[in-house]
Parts: C-alpha cells; structure tokens; sequence
C-alpha cells in the first residue's frame, strides 16, 4: 500500500492565543487562515460552523471534522468515496509567550484511481498548506519573513482551474485578487 505521511510545520513569533484564534476561522465567511484569493476555485467550506460533525473540504477533496479543539487543534476525516482514507489536519503548539508552531499532518491512504495523481496531489497540497502558514503568519504578526513560492506548473494549474471554475459560474467572473506568489 502507499500510505502518504506528509508534514509541515511553521514557527511564528506570536502567542498559540493570537495564531489560535487564525485557525479557528477556516472554512467560515471571514476565513484568515485559507488562501482564498490564490486557490479561488477550492475555497475551504463546511456546511456549518467550524466543529466536530461539520462536514465539507475543498476542491473535490470531502472531509469531515473529528476533532477539534479551539485555538489548538482541527482534524479532518476524509469522505468515503474522496479518494483517500485517512485524516489530515492543523495542530498549535505554544513555544513561549510569543512564539507558536502551526504544524499540518496529512496520514492518508489513496486509492487506487488516486495513486498515479499521488506526486501531482503532494506537490499543491504542500503549496497550500504553506500558503494557508502565510496567512497565519502575515495575520499575526503583521509580515511574512519569508512568503511561499508556489511552482510555475501549479501556477498554471490553478490558473487553468480558475477559468474552468469562472466558465461554470463556480467563481465570480473576476474576482479582486492578488497575484500569486512568484509570479
């Protein structure tokens, strides 16, 4: 089998209260932590306020919530059916009073059809969970020390996705957005 184990973590100098309270908006309306304005076809979104039993993902991806612990902890379960068994999610560890780490886990097995996407998947998986460390960052500390580059193959990826997205009416037809990093 072909389990996938991927981790990322990211210091920040702010308080685990500061950076907690960042997390604790993902998937709602005024989301801090997901980078909407660049993965504008695969916003974060649940069928209801963030906690244990909501369910929804992004993209294509389905998850539930399993756990959740607010200001520190989030854990997703995927969707029978999604293309992965397993569980992904956002922990919050405080390392001093102005100092945390934002660590995300992805322990997923795919299936079958999802296996030859596996290196694809991986790569803009990385790039948006760096992305969504950026926006924990920039939004607790007012700056980013040093802002994710995504790759210039999934640029044009999500470029593509977008406009598929905006021609089925998915996304609004332009939306005010700023380009993505290393453009």
């Amino acid at each position: 089998m072909t389990r996938l184990r991927n981790a990322h973590s990211r210091e920040i100098a702010a308080s685990a209260g500061v950076v907690g309270e960042i997390l604790d908006t993902v998937g709602s309306d005024h989301d801090r932590l997901w980078a909407a304005d660049i993965w504008q076809a695969e916003p974060v979104v649940f069928d209801r306020p963030l906690g244990v039993g909501a369910t929804g993902g992004h993209g294509s991806i389905r998850y539930s919530v399993v756990k959740y612990e607010r200001g520190r902890r989030v854990v997703f379960e995927f969707t029978p059916g999604s293309g992965l068994s397993g569980t992904h999610g956002f922990e919050l560890e405080e390392l001093g009073p102005d100092r945390s780490r934002l660590t995300h886990v992805l322990d997923a097995e795919p299936s079958l059809w999802m296996r030859p996407l596996v290196p694809i998947l991986i790569g803009w998986h990385d790039a948006m969970v760096e992305t969504a460390f950026d926006r924990a960052e920039l939004g607790a500390t007012g700056s980013l020390e040093r802002p994710t580059r995504i790759p210039l193959w999934l640029r044009i990826v999500n470029r593509a996705e977008i406009a598929i997205a905006r021609a089925l009416g998915k996304v609004p037809p332009r939306v005010a957005a700023r380009r993505m990093s290393g453009s």
